[in-house]
């Protein structure tokens, strides 16, 4: 009897992964670093936040999944008490601009490998709508917080 018949035919193939592949998890498609700025500057930090726990989760690495929202939640704390302190007058575009520079590089530093190497390999991604719609569902709650905290405080 020869070789190739000791070789079980229920066996799955061997063939070897290129590199880019296997380092790049074929089944979870990730978000662009794009993504993150989008919804950053339409969600807030918090939402540019779950876009990379969302990353991070697709990446093998669930166990970052809660400390990114944790430091989302954080960041949005700090972004909106400073917001409070600031004139009234104050523009926003000097919190919002950096914040979303912020967290694109944050994005870039922690994801930028592997969402470039899934690009190259020709792998599919999200959809920057997506963030967007994201985005928006973040904002929702926010802002429904901030006005019913300004009803209360008008009340008070």
């Amino acid at each position: 009897m020869d070789a190739s018949h000791d070789r079980s035919p229920y066996a799955p193939p061997a063939a070897p992964l290129s590199p880019s592949v296997a380092d790049a998890d074929a089944g979870a498609p990730l978000f662009k670093i794009a993504a993150v700025g989008i919804a950053t500057f339409f969600g807030s930090v918090l939402a540019g936040g779950l876009i990379m726990a969302m990353n991070f989760r697709a990446m093998g690495k669930p166990e970052k999944f809660w400390p990114t929202i944790g430091l989302s939640l954080l960041a949005l704390v700090a972004t909106l008490l400073l917001g409070a302190f600031l004139p009234e007058n104050f523009p926003g575009v000097v919190i919002t601009v950096p914040t979303i520079i912020a967290m694109t590089m944050i994005a870039g530093r922690y994801q930028g490998q592997a969402i470039t190497q899934r690009q190259d390999a020709g792998l599919p991604m999200r959809s920057n709508w997506l963030a967007l719609g994201i985005a928006l569902l973040v904002l929702l709650p926010i802002l429904l917080l901030g006005i019913g905290l300004l009803l209360l405080g008008g009340a008070i």
